[in-house]
């Protein structure tokens, strides 16, 4: 058999093992992923704040619904987070008002910890 044949019997059947298995998991959610279950425990724990992180994000006038945004569609920086400590903790970075914030994940909360922002005004807290 020449090259050419092989070649595009080989093709063939890679681009058959494509479809079928496009057809076969088209509809499957990716929710399996690592970053999406972290992503449905912090959730699912729900989010508290340290008073100090409380009095920075308030008095800055970024309210809890960017908190939770950033948790949602922010980057979930895992070589940066404590995956492998006790307790866990986690680093979200954002390109929006909030640059990056640091969650640590206990037995029954999830809790910021520490919240870096763009535009910093001087606070009291």
């Amino acid at each position: 058999m020449k090259f050419r044949n092989r070649l595009s019997k080989y093709l063939l059947g890679v681009l058959i093992g494509l479809g079928l298995a496009y057809f076969i998991s088209g509809d499957k959610s990716w929710s399996w992923l690592p970053k999406n279950v972290i992503r449905a425990e912090i959730n699912k724990k729900g989010v508290v704040m340290t008073k100090d992180i409380a009095c920075k994000l308030q008095c800055n006038e970024i309210d809890y619904k960017n908190v939770k945004e950033v948790i949602a569609t922010g980057y979930l920086n895992m070589p940066k987070s404590g995956r492998q400590e006790n307790p866990r903790w986690y680093r979200f970075e954002s390109e929006g008002e909030i640059q990056s914030m640091k969650v640590v994940l206990t037995d029954s909360t999830s809790t910021i910890t520490e919240v870096n922002l763009v535009n910093t005004k001087d606070c009291d807290c």
